[in-house]
């Protein structure tokens, strides 16, 4: 009779085998943010980002202190994170009893994927805007971009709508980047891209702040009904007629 190896998710979350996915490059590229360290036959994630270098911990109630309706694990219990890095912002989401679903928009960030999910952390690959991501309408409550590094307003804004389309109505979208809080040329245009596409799909900003790093924070809230839509003067993007909600999962019925 042979007894199995038990290793706790609290073990995996904070360290890993490095020899299960030795991919030292990403230690060297990222030691300044605070990703990842190797120490010995391990990796070690400390709980840093790009976005959070005083740490996820601290971000995670940032979030929560300059927006309260999300209440982590109440209000918000399913988040889509976009740009995840090595997910350390949803493995420490599972402490709040938040599930998330972490996704490297890059095919050049196969790594940091691989970290995530022998992390325990529900990770995948995917580039945004060609097809739809494989969920339904309606599937989180919270979608959250730090750094992300993606052109939301790109091709007509289309990677910003298939975010509307999975977002739930009353859903809030978490953008930290530098177009929030930096005032060079091109962070002013990618701002005011967003802010035009933004309007045009009827989300609200409920709140714009800074953390003690000052890294700014912005929080849209998509509407709860489609009022505002048919109220536009201009019908763009348009409204999708007779869309199959469903139809991201390839289940058809008779």
């Amino acid at each position: 009779m042979t007894s199995n190896l038990v290793i706790a998710y609290s073990f995996c979350k904070f360290q890993i085998w490095y020899n299960n996915v030795p991919h030292p490059k990403l230690v060297e590229y990222k030691k300044d943010q605070n990703w990842v360290r190797k120490s010995g036959n391990y990796f070690v994630f400390p709980g840093g980002g790009t976005q959070f270098k005083a740490g996820v911990t601290r971000y995670i109630r940032f979030i929560e202190q300059i927006m309260p309706q999300i209440k982590w694990g109440t209000h918000a219990r399913t988040v889509l994170d976009v740009g995840c890095g090595v997910a350390s912002f949803g493995g420490y989401l599972l402490d709040r009893n938040v599930i998330t679903m972490s996704i490297a928009p890059k095919d050049e960030h196969e790594a940091q994927i691989q970290f995530a999910l022998e992390r325990g952390i529900p990770a995948f690959l995917a580039v945004i805007g060609t097809q739809k991501l494989p969920f339904p309408d309606n599937s989180f409550d919270v979608i959250h971009c730090a750094r992300c590094r993606v052109h939301w307003y790109a091709d007509g804004g289309k990677p910003l709508l298939e975010l509307n389309r999975v977002l739930r109505p009353g859903g809030y979208y978490i953008w930290s980047a530098t177009p929030v809080y930096r005032r060079g040329k091109r962070d002013e245009d990618d701002w005011n891209a967003m802010v035009t596409l933004t309007k045009s799909i009827c989300w609200r900003t409920v709140v714009k702040s800074k953390d003690i790093n000052r890294i700014g924070v912005v929080i849209y809230q998509k509407p709860t009904s489609n009022s505002c839509y048919t109220e536009r003067k201009n019908n763009e993007p348009p409204l999708c007629s007779g869309s199959n909600g469903h139809s991201p999962w390839y289940i058809f019925f008779g």
